[in-house]
């Protein structure tokens, strides 16, 4: 994600929280969680958090367990309920409903029609704002949503076609279907 320079602006233990936060979405349920990693009382964090351009704790939280249901989700032995088991979600109603706030998608249109890149940039918006992540322009995943775009596989000039893994750098390529 794009939240280096933000990140930057954090103390170290709160840095260093939101980090973990994004590579153990599990162990962080809330804001309390995370003042409580970065040592930090609830207060604290919301100041350090609005003053370096985030959202707020529970959108950060919300985001770090979405991206990681992603990965969970594009695996094609998941179903939507282990996902749900995996991130201990309360309940399918409550993922849903941070999908769909998120990215105006279902888990399954998620899965489906949305690649990496994409959601790694709507939830880089979504936690930093468009002006802040650098990108004032409309979201990927919105002209996906939307129906304006699909994603398709990009096959890499000279890879084999039978080759189902994409090329690191040409991952995925939209194409305008307006």
């Amino acid at each position: 994600m794009r939240l280096g320079p933000a990140l930057s602006q954090l103390s170290l233990p709160l840095a260093g929280a939101v980090r973990l936060l994004f590579r153990q979405p599990h162990r962080i349920w809330s804001a309390q969680d995370l003042a409580i990693a970065a040592g930090s009382p609830r207060r604290s964090l919301y100041r350090q958090l609005e003053a370096a351009g985030f959202c707020s704790p529970r959108q950060l939280v919300q985001a770090a367990r979405l991206l990681r249901a992603f990965v969970y989700l594009r695996d094609p032995g998941n179903l939507i309920e282990d996902v749900v088991a995996k991130l201990r979600y309360g309940s399918s109603h409550v993922f849903i409903r941070h999908t769909r706030e998120t990215c105006g998608l279902t888990p399954s249109a998620l899965r489906d029609r949305v690649d990496g890149d994409m959601l790694v940039e709507r939830l880089s918006d979504r936690l930093l704002g468009p002006l802040a992540a650098g990108d004032a322009g409309p979201s990927r995943l919105a002209a996906v949503r939307d129906g304006q775009l699909e994603r398709t596989e990009a096959a890499p000039e000279g890879a084999d076609p039978n080759d189902d893994a994409p090329d690191e750098d040409e991952r995925y390529e939209t194409r305008d279907r307006s």
